[in-house]
């Protein structure tokens, strides 16, 4: 049984979604299968049958806790800062695009279902997904209602969101030239303050 290997009794379904991770990340998603992770928890190869179906159940279990996580981290980003909901934003855009390089297997495999196949209906995931998204789209109504943007709320988070996301993914899949741009904190905080310049209402634009 590998060293790092223990759960709770009860949660082994949780035990496997997290070991199911530690494959993901260290094999990619050809490595990733219920034998594999059942390896990787130190349980029999049949435990994983009593709580998935198959391979794809274990995916979307694993991106129903990726969407989970985002949203956590998006919460305690709004949470922890000061200054109106423009400053939260901004928060939760950098909160966002630090979520995906620390998990770029999980990222893609959250929101890339031409990756995995996964099926974007799948029980439990399109709720997750939409949770994180409220989040955004909550701050972004927090923000017109005091005046500090304005327009539709829903379009403004959309906006909002392919900003951070554009850069995640430029970032995740190793597009952007590391040479030119080997740090991603300071790219990430000139994307999320022109995202922020983008939407404040221009000086002679009334305010809500």
């Amino acid at each position: 049984m590998p060293s790092h290997s223990s759960y709770h009794h009860g949660d082994l379904r949780g035990a496997l979604i997290t070991a199911a991770g530690r494959v993901l990340a260290a094999e990619g998603l050809p490595g990733l299968s219920l034998r594999a992770v059942a390896r990787e928890a130190g349980v029999s190869h049949a435990a994983p049958y009593h709580h998935f179906d198959g391979k794809q159940d274990l995916i979307a279990a694993l991106a129903i806790r990726g969407h989970e996580s985002l949203r956590a981290a998006l919460v305690d980003a709004w949470r922890s800062t000061r200054g109106g909901p423009l400053a939260e934003l901004r928060a939760m855009g950098l909160a966002y695009i630090r979520h995906a390089a620390a998990q770029p297997h999980v990222f893609r495999l959250m929101l890339r279902p031409e990756w995995t196949g996964l099926d974007r209906e799948a029980p439990g995931l399109r709720r997750a997904a939409d949770s994180a998204f409220g989040e955004l789209e909550a701050c972004v109504r927090r923000a017109v209602d005091r005046g500090e943007a304005s327009g539709d709320p829903r379009t403004i988070a959309l906006t909002a969101w392919c900003s951070v996301h554009g850069l995640a993914v430029l970032w995740v899949d190793g597009t952007l030239d590391r040479d030119e741009h080997a740090d991603l904190e300071p790219l990430a905080r000139a994307v999320t303050d022109q995202m922020l310049a983008a939407l404040r209402p221009s000086s002679n634009e009334p305010r809500n």
